[in-house]
């Protein structure tokens, strides 16, 4: 029994590496550290620009087509954007669109879909919400360590996301949004 496990994770490791290789295939300026997770079902689901950096340890996944949504999953990232070690970027159910020049430090989540909530029911067996979708980042943007961004939210250009905030609406163009649930401490 232990050997099948074993072989499972091994294919799940080859996988990736072949994900990983496609992806920088595509794009040749694309760097990406290793060890982490890029999956993607459909590579034509995913677009990016010049001089994007991904951390270690970076999890990615895209599903164009998942059993839980209608909604496609998209990836669109601008050029020269840094994703720091330790994110988590879910592209299932929604897309999400990050902007030129933006800078995600480490731990940021940033999720395009989520279930639905039905009371006395086993949540994770729910449908996802197909009304709360996508997460959109504008242009220059820096989301400080450890931020969640949940479906649904628009972050307008030269914003900034304080470190640990969840963010659960949108915040406008050139403002500074910090705590839980994410508020306005000020302009920039």
């Amino acid at each position: 029994m232990k050997i099948n496990s074993y072989l499972r994770t091994f294919r799940a490791l080859i996988r990736n590496y072949m994900s990983v290789v496609k992806i920088v295939d595509r794009y040749p300026d694309l760097q990406i550290e290793l060890p982490g997770k890029f999956v993607c079902d459909d590579f034509a689901a995913v677009e990016m620009g010049r001089g994007i950096h991904i951390g270690c340890y970076s999890e990615i996944i895209i599903m164009h087509r998942c059993k839980e949504s209608k909604i496609a999953g998209r990836l669109i990232i601008g050029d020269r954007v840094i994703i720091g070690a330790f994110c988590n970027i879910r592209a299932c159910g929604g897309q999400i669109r990050i902007g030129k020049n933006t800078a995600c430090g480490q731990h940021v989540s940033l999720i395009a879909g989520g279930h639905v909530l039905v009371a006395n029911s086993v949540y994770r067996d729910l449908p996802w919400d197909e009304k709360r979708t996508d997460v959109l980042i504008g242009d220059n943007v820096f989301i400080f360590a450890g931020a969640v961004i949940l479906p649904g939210v628009q972050i307008g250009e030269n914003s900034v996301v304080g470190a640990g905030a969840v963010v659960t609406h949108n915040i406008p163009a050139n403002e500074i949004w910090t705590g839980i649930p994410a508020k306005k401490l000020r302009n920039v």
